[in-house]
């Protein structure tokens, strides 16, 4: 309580579950002027819950698109839900960017559907790498530059928090629609190449590769860069 009085600015850092009732009870407890904001995964429940909040305080909900080990605010995104705003609002959004930070604005509903593929595809697909390359095994020795860069992600995922990566998947409403898709189109792909057609395995190559060539050229070049920097000699993609 004291300090819902005393601080400027509060940033509820909880577990997704707990955000807004967290969020709730710290409101009754900020002055007038004050700016309390989450930096919660997903945003639907804790943003609904900003809006029925009474006072004369300002509500944001942030998400910054990176963890701890960022050394830096330079060039990290940092997603604002504004829910009810003014000057401090404006002032801190003003520090981030000085800091080299980009701020962008968005509603919850647009947010949650975003992270459902930015966050919850990405850690199921990661996971679910790690699963299989645990119980297939492999020879880290024998590593193409596309597999060194995958396990790399996968070694990466691994460090993420087991109940932020739950959350994330429970919570966010789109999260099953986004795990659907993906293992819908693995299993599409399975049950061509298992009766011995690669159709789609073909189409994807060529439509994706045409759709996204300036970026699929870059990403190659990169590859070889960041593996050729990291072993002696390496064999084909």
């Amino acid at each position: 309580k004291e300090l819902g009085e005393k601080a400027e600015i509060l940033l509820v850092a909880v577990p997704i579950s707990s955000t807004p009732r967290v969020v709730e009870e710290l409101a009754g407890m900020v002055g007038e002027g004050k700016l309390l904001m989450d930096i919660a995964s997903v945003k639907g429940e804790v943003v609904r819950t900003m809006k029925g909040v009474k006072g004369r305080m300002e509500l944001a909900s942030l998400h910054p698109l990176f963890g701890p080990g960022a050394k830096d605010l330079k060039n990290k995104t940092v997603i604002s839900v504004p829910v009810k705003v003014g000057r401090r609002y404006e002032e801190f959004t003003r520090f981030l960017s000085s800091k080299g930070a980009r701020v962008v604005e968005m509603g919850a509903e647009e947010h949650d559907r975003f992270m459902a593929v930015t966050q919850a595809l990405t850690h199921f697909l990661l996971l679910s790498c790690a699963e299989a390359l645990g119980e297939l095994g492999f020879e880290e020795k024998l590593s193409t530059p596309l597999f060194s860069s995958l396990l790399q992600l996968v070694r990466a995922s691994l460090a993420s928090d087991p109940l932020l990566c739950g959350e994330i998947q429970l919570l966010n409403p789109h999260s099953k629609e986004a795990r659907r898709k993906l293992v819908g189109i693995m299993e599409e792909l399975d049950r061509e190449l298992s009766s011995g057609r690669t159709e789609k395995l073909r189409r994807i190559l060529e439509h994706w590769g045409r759709k996204w060539r300036r970026e699929v050229e870059r990403a190659y070049e990169e590859l070889y860069e960041e593996w050729e920097g990291r072993t002696p000699s390496g064999s084909s993609p």
